[in-house]
């Protein structure tokens, strides 16, 4: 539902946003910055407070929010993000997971067209986030069109006068479609710690002390 009519339209549109990305380097490098020191200093709380609780903390759930705040925000210009809007993204990329392990479509492909739980939940993630994003559109064009703030926005690139559908379109790709997404979180996470001497050492503290391999090993129990 991602291609058809629309690809020429989004591969137009993946050009110009790496191009607006490296005009606005700059302010963009600093916001997303900032957005990574937040997850850290986030990650440090939580871990700390699950390990006293005797509980594992799941790094790769912590991880693919993080994701969506950094589509979230490229997409539209602002690094915070309500609840509903995390939560929502979530549970469609679980959707769609479970679409994927389900014995019964990957021995019979059609089956994802059948009234299934599973495909009728998964069709149901999906419609509520295209209406939740209509929703952030639609206040994007009415607070932050033509605005300086966020001008790394990729939703402004798109014309006022393009189609809603397209515009929600451009926004499911870039927060589920392909590697794109994942290879770009991961390069501004290896850039900022590439340029943070104190945060690597952090790290490499962290991989040679005791308490990771404690760590692993519990996660390790946990899923047995």
């Amino acid at each position: 539902p991602l291609v058809g009519r629309f690809a020429p339209n989004l591969l137009k549109m993946e050009r110009k946003v790496s191009s607006a990305i490296d005009d606005t380097s700059t302010e963009l490098h600093a916001v997303l910055g900032d957005l990574f020191q937040g997850f850290l200093e986030l990650e440090a709380r939580r871990s700390k407070d699950e390990s006293i609780e005797g509980r594992a903390h799941d790094m790769a759930e912590s991880i693919r929010e993080f994701w969506w705040h950094i589509r979230l925000c490229i997409l539209f210009g602002h690094p915070h993000w309500d609840e509903t809007t995390l939560q929502y993204c979530k549970t469609r990329f679980y959707a769609e997971v479970d679409q994927f392990a389900s014995i019964i479509i990957n021995m019979i492909p059609i089956a994802k067209y059948f009234p299934l739980p599973s495909t009728i939940w998964y069709r149901f993630t999906v419609w509520r986030l295209r209406n939740q994003l209509r929703l952030l559109i639609e206040e994007f064009e009415a607070t932050m069109r033509g605005k300086e703030t966020g001008k790394w926005a990729m939703l402004h690139h798109l014309s006022p006068q393009d189609s809603m559908d397209l515009k929600v379109d451009v926004c499911m790709k870039m927060l589920f479609v392909g590697i794109g997404p994942l290879t770009d979180t991961v390069c501004w996470m290896v850039w900022h710690i590439a340029h943070d001497i104190d945060l690597q050492e952090a790290i490499r503290s962290e991989v040679d002390n005791q308490k990771l391999e404690d760590n692993l090993r519990a996660m390790t129990s946990q899923q047995r």
